[in-house]
């Protein structure tokens, strides 16, 4: 018979060694793997799915976009990095604090985040990115084993704009991705192009202002001129009339 051992880790979670007897009838160990204590086997398990159909595959766009993922577990973050680099720049922080960090240097165009993690969990990771006005726009999807509304609700009470259960489907990984980056682009747009309308409005208000005192000038040139008719050099003030006239037109 085979023996499996469960054994606590230094720094929380625990380790699974499973063995099988040999040909000899010795007990070979033949794996073991530590988990934290948000992690389940189902997590670890996803590297072993095969990669997402062709089509899901295909870059999203050609410029560049950029995904921050936030995990102190390298085996989840290596997992999410294969899922997403064929489509997206990937980069990569351990914990919360190098997370604030990396999304000031980079400015990712979507941030993936664990909620259990030492030192800064995701919901204060998130609280503190939503309060940035430089980052406050990103999107942020929190990824954890917590099930139940409870957790969600607090996510999402600290900004959160989405919230992943462990274990997920690469593809639907994929899609919350993909979508929460299009809603982004086209915020984006449309604050752009708000702002261009505003530029144009206020623009076209300054030309205003300045146009009204040269509509006044040129309007008293006439009478101007009618006036000077008869007066003694009224030549000369015909001349500087005309070029003025010309000047402001």
């Amino acid at each position: 018979e085979g023996a499996l051992e469960l054994t606590d880790t230094p720094h929380g979670g625990a380790t699974f060694t499973l063995q099988l007897p040999g040909a000899a009838g010795d007990m070979t160990r033949i794996d073991s793997h530590s988990f934290d204590a948000d992690d389940n086997i189902s997590d670890i398990s996803l590297e072993l799915l095969s990669a997402p159909i062709e089509e899901a595959t295909a870059p999203l766009s050609p410029h560049g976009l950029r995904v921050l993922i936030v995990d102190d577990n390298p085996d989840i973050r290596s997992l999410m990095r294969r899922l997403l680099s064929m489509r997206y720049d990937v980069v990569e922080a351990v914990d919360g604090h190098d997370g604030l960090r990396k999304a000031a240097e980079t400015a990712p165009d979507l941030i993936l985040s664990d909620v259990s993690m030492p030192g800064m969990d995701g919901f204060e990771f998130c609280r503190q990115i939503k309060a940035n006005q430089s980052t406050s726009t990103i999107p942020v999807l929190l990824v954890t084993a917590r099930h139940g509304a409870t957790a969600a609700v607090k996510g999402f009470a600290h900004g959160a704009d989405d919230y992943i259960t462990k274990p997920f489907s690469p593809q639907e990984l994929i899609a919350r991705v993909d979508a929460h980056i299009r809603i982004r682009r086209l915020t984006v747009a449309l604050i752009r192009a708000e702002k261009q309308a505003s530029l144009g409005a206020m623009s076209a208000g300054i030309a205003h202002q300045i146009l009204n005192p040269v509509s006044v000038v040129l309007n008293a040139i006439g009478p101007l001129k009618r006036a000077v008719n008869g007066l003694q050099n009224a030549e000369n003030v015909e001349k500087h009339l005309q070029r003025s006239e010309k000047m402001l037109t």
